[in-house]
């Protein structure tokens, strides 16, 4: 069902985007607002290549230079979209609205909402504030466990992983919409600790190729030289 969006007719006279933003960003920013993905809450997935294609700029122009310029009113980081602001222009204290709210935020991964609530979003009036420290616990208790099992005890980092590969494969999962469930961590994990020396090799090959999983790398194997004949 489509949704429908409605833009205070005060965006064109307020302060910060009259001196802050050019006629580029003003555009990208409405975009922010109005697109398909938008929620109610003010917090939304968007995978980068989606942001890159609807709205025409390229990946590096978002980068470098669009989206810096759009904080700290809209954040975009792992894949989603934070407007710190967008809760306080809704009516928090309709039950319905409440409840929208609530009930979408139960998506939203831990470290969105620990990053919005560094920006200032306002979870005062929600009782998911309380359900934040929860599921922070219950998260890192299943790492602890998952680790556990791979030998590691309480480690959650290993010494052995890349770490920037993991978080790029961590991220790129979340951009595909797959994000890793603990016992899929856990067995990947695993594979890669068999295959320290190539890991880094075997998620850029996951990644590049567009698979949901990791693989080891296949071995060429030597062909035996056909045996030469000499007549005498």
């Amino acid at each position: 069902m489509a949704k429908q969006r409605v833009v205070n007719t005060k965006f064109w006279s307020d302060n910060w985007v009259r001196e802050k933003l050019n006629q580029l960003d003003r555009y990208l920013f409405l975009y922010f607002l109005t697109n398909e993905h938008t929620r109610i809450s003010g917090i939304y997935e968007l995978p980068m290549s989606s942001l890159s294609f609807e709205t025409g700029f390229s990946r590096d122009e978002l980068i470098g230079t669009l989206l810096p310029r759009l904080e700290p009113k809209i954040i975009v980081f792992e894949g989603w979209v934070i407007m710190p602001n967008f809760l306080k222009h809704q009516n928090i204290n309709n039950p319905k609205i409440k409840a929208a709210v609530e009930n979408e935020m139960e998506d939203v991964p831990i470290e969105i909402i620990e990053k919005a609530i560094a920006y200032g979003y306002p979870m005062d009036n929600l009782s998911q504030k309380r359900e934040v420290k929860k599921r922070k616990e219950k998260k890192r208790e299943v790492k602890v466990i998952a680790f556990s099992r791979l030998g590691k005890d309480s480690e959650i980092n290993p010494e052995w992983l890349d770490s920037v590969s993991w978080e790029e494969w961590e991220r790129y999962r979340r951009e595909i919409k797959k994000t890793l469930t603990p016992m899929s961590r856990v067995k990947q994990l695993k594979l890669l600790e068999e295959n320290k020396e190539d890991q880094k090799e075997i998620i850029n090959n996951s990644i590049l190729n567009g698979w949901a999983g990791l693989f080891p790398l296949k071995k060429v194997k030597e062909t035996k030289q056909p045996r030469t004949f000499t007549a005498k």
